[in-house]
């Protein structure tokens, strides 16, 4: 793991922890001072605000965990594998593309959405990394969108 990616998420985690501490007690005290707590808005956004962020900093935390153990010296410099910059022939098109295989929060939009084109067709099983994935392989991949 880049240490890029480590900061980027122990940043949302410190953020997040501080207004978890910090901010969301003083919403939430502030909202019950207005009275019924049954209709109060302002007390069940609080409280909701409350347990997502809870939940973000526990999925921060396991993914920061997850990526610690990606080792990019391990990763083989002739595999196609994370870190690797892929070209693909499109024949129909007759054009040449190029992937970089990246983490889901280096991707283009931080790591939110549907993982990119490369990862999409990975999943869809149109890109076969345990294929001949060495450098200069020519894979056959069906129905690349």
């Amino acid at each position: 793991m880049t240490e890029a990616i480590r900061k980027k998420l122990q940043d949302e985690i410190n953020a997040l922890e501080h207004e978890l501490v910090h901010d969301l007690p003083k919403e939430i005290k502030k909202a019950a001072a207005l009275g019924d707590l049954s209709e109060n808005a302002e007390y069940h956004m609080a409280k909701q605000r409350q347990e997502f962020v809870k939940a973000r900093v526990r999925q921060l935390g396991q993914r920061l965990a997850q990526l610690s153990m990606v080792n990019m010296n391990n990763i083989p410099k002739d595999k196609v594998g994370l870190g690797s910059t892929v070209k693909v022939y499109d024949n129909d098109k007759n054009e040449e593309v190029e992937f970089n295989l990246v983490t889901s929060e280096e991707q283009e939009g931080g790591g939110h959405g549907d993982g990119g084109h490369t990862q999409r067709q990975a999943r869809d099983g149109n890109f076969d990394a345990n294929n001949d994935s060495r450098r200069g392989s020519r894979v056959e991949s069906p129905g690349i969108r």
